[in-house]
């Protein structure tokens, strides 16, 4: 697709959009309602055009399902479709990219021309070797996505304007900055396979875990061929699978090990919390099979931070509001209620780590971390936190948020004893 021909497809959607948005939101105003009644006719209009562009403007899409608390009635239910599912692109399209990169197919004795799985920059398909019969995932980059990522970006950002999809538009802002830059991350194939080895490499003392080990020789800018993990993506797993306590507490355990250990000892996240990019093994390892999105927490962070999540859980007052400072989260003409705030969000974030063990079942959680969030911002003028912290904090959210769904019961203190406590280096 031609740039003026993207450009004029997304104008196309977010216009309709626009449309269907204010006539729901009048209706909603002549019943003084704002009821949720299940995704709305605009909502789906606008998933369903998103999922043809593929690209920046369906990542988009992707991060604000995660913000429920910026999004009218109905459209969180929406656009969560796009983060376990996209329409795949036709094979014989993909077949081409990957002839082009590769040179030939001569390497594979099959692939199915069926995509096992599409997102919004990539579909991954599965393929047999011919030499030694081992089956890979072939995931492969939809073409022509790097010229259009500042047009999306920007033809979004003033639709989205129009329309009043969002109800904060400060946050609009961050997030299509911050989708720019984790984009052109995951369009690098080079970088994930580099964080393929990293993490097959910090991860090799770890039982529980396991990395889709890439094929370097069959590896391309374009293309990434990994060994096939057999299992399902969460969601999948979630919906489908005949899940017991025991089963359903030890993917507990495994996402909040997971995350301590990314955060402390590794110093990078896969900042993606979408639940397709890991994988619940039929050994019941957690598999860890994309990291386009991983990004390099700096070590000018990393020690603060630490010292805030322990005194988050045990230290006073005092303390949590000079290392918020440490981290740049509170600034010293922030007003005491702002300070205030700040220590009573960090006393939610730390409440799994209060005792032996924390049961996610029917917690409100994220909600209260939510809410609080929205108080602490207000009391800053909608002040973004640094760079790195935005990043940090959409992981432990959409971790926090499908924890609650899953329900586990997880000694999580003892985690925290041992990977934050004696701080980076420390095993």
């Amino acid at each position: 697709m031609s740039k003026r021909n993207r450009n004029f497809s997304l104008l196309r959607t977010m216009s309709s959009t626009a449309l269907r948005a204010t006539g729901e939101a009048i209706k909603r105003k002549l019943s003084a309602a704002d009821s949720d009644d299940g995704p709305s006719e605009a909502a789906k209009r606008l998933v369903k055009g998103l999922d043809e562009l593929k690209g920046a403007a369906m990542k988009v899409g992707q991060m604000m399902s995660l913000e429920n608390d910026m999004l009218p009635p109905g459209w969180q239910d929406a656009l969560s479709v796009l983060q376990s599912s996209s329409t795949p692109r036709p094979f014989s399209e993909m077949k081409k990219i990957l002839q082009n990169s590769l040179g030939s197919l001569d390497a594979f004795a099959h692939i199915e021309p069926e995509a096992h799985h599409a997102a919004s920059m990539s579909q991954v398909h599965r393929a047999v070797l011919k030499d030694s019969g081992t089956e890979v995932a072939l995931k492969i980059r939809y073409p022509d996505l790097k010229e259009h990522i500042a047009s999306d970006l920007k033809s979004i950002q003033m639709m989205m304007k129009m329309a009043g999809v969002v109800r904060r538009e400060e946050e609009v802002k961050r997030i299509l900055s911050k989708v720019r830059e984790v984009f052109e991350l995951e369009l690098d194939f080079t970088h994930e396979r580099k964080k393929l080895q990293d993490y097959a490499e910090l991860l090799r003392t770890e039982s529980e875990f396991e990395v889709a080990e890439p094929l370097e020789s069959l590896c391309r800018e374009d293309v990434l061929v990994t060994k096939w993990l057999h299992g399902k993506g969460m969601d999948q797993w979630f919906k489908e699978s005949q899940r017991g306590d025991e089963a359903c507490n030890r993917l507990g355990c495994q996402l909040v090990r997971i995350i301590l250990l990314e955060i402390f000892h590794f110093k990078q996240i896969q900042s993606d919390p979408n639940p397709a990019n890991f994988l619940v093994l039929d050994n019941g390892k957690l598999g860890l099979v994309d990291f386009g999105a991983v990004v390099n927490l700096p070590d000018s962070l990393i020690e603060p931070y630490r010292k805030l999540a322990c005194a988050a859980l045990d230290g006073t007052k005092e303390e949590v509001i000079s290392y918020a400072k440490e981290v740049g989260y509170i600034t010293e003409k922030d007003s005491r209620e702002a300070q205030d705030s700040f220590v009573k969000l960090m006393a939610f974030v730390s409440e799994p780590f209060y005792h032996g063990t924390f049961c996610w079942k029917n917690t409100d959680l994220s909600k209260r971390i939510k809410d609080e969030s929205l108080r602490y911002a207000r009391h800053t003028f909608l002040r973004p936190p640094p760079e790195d912290l935005i990043f940090l904090n959409r992981r432990i959210l959409g971790t926090e948020m499908f924890l609650e769904r899953l329900g586990p019961v997880v000694p999580a203190r003892s985690y925290f004893e041992e990977i934050v406590r004696p701080g980076p280096g420390s095993v």
